[in-house]
């Protein structure tokens, strides 16, 4: 296998024997061993990788060296939606849901059909999750739902009893019985 000669053969072991990531080490050892001139399919079964994957990272190191080592998955995810899309998909999910919605709360599977109805948008239910979670939403919270009126133990009246005692916050709209929203900046983790 070629290696350019980015650096030399001490030096590329001196930053191999520094490194701290597993990974990196492997893509190093990689090209330190096909600078020692080893094929690629003795290489692969040096490191344990295919003879492709190592003949992508010789490729890599040859083309943009060190650098070329760097792990670059994921660097290139963003937002699906652009800052426009963002503030109407959280204007949407903050209000209550509309009729077409046809549910008293927008749970993650109508947050998809919401994408993909109104944004034009086909994304996984994890996917869904993901951009909640970046959009600065932390959790689904249950709303506060009503509970039974006591009465004392020596009352003929059922529990649950008048519902006039409840007050008008506490009964559920449009109908619906329990409900839950999407809570947008309740996180608690590490405080």
């Amino acid at each position: 296998m070629q290696i350019k000669p980015h650096l030399s053969l001490p030096e590329l072991k001196r930053i191999e024997r520094a490194e701290k990531d597993a990974d990196r080490v492997r893509r190093l050892r990689i090209v330190i061993l096909g600078i020692e001139g080893w094929t690629a399919p003795a290489i692969a079964m040096a490191v344990g990788l295919s003879r492709r994957i190592c003949q992508r990272w010789a490729a890599r190191y040859n083309d943009e060296g060190l650098q070329g080592l760097d792990d670059r998955r994921g660097n290139q995810a963003g937002l699906p939606l652009n800052p426009e899309q963002q503030a109407e998909f959280q204007a949407r999910i903050e209000d209550d849901p509309t009729p077409e919605d046809t549910v008293c709360a927008l749970r993650g599977k109508d947050l998809q059909r919401i994408l993909e109805r109104e944004f034009q948008l086909l994304r996984s239910l994890s996917s869904v999750y993901w951009l909640l979670h970046k959009l600065g939403y932390s959790s689904l919270l249950a709303r506060s739902i009503p509970a039974p009126t006591r009465r004392p133990s020596h009352s003929s009246k059922p529990v649950g009893g008048n519902d006039s005692t409840r007050s008008p916050d506490s009964i559920p709209r449009s109908g619906c019985g329990s409900t839950s929203r999407t809570s947008r900046g309740s996180d608690n983790r590490g405080r």
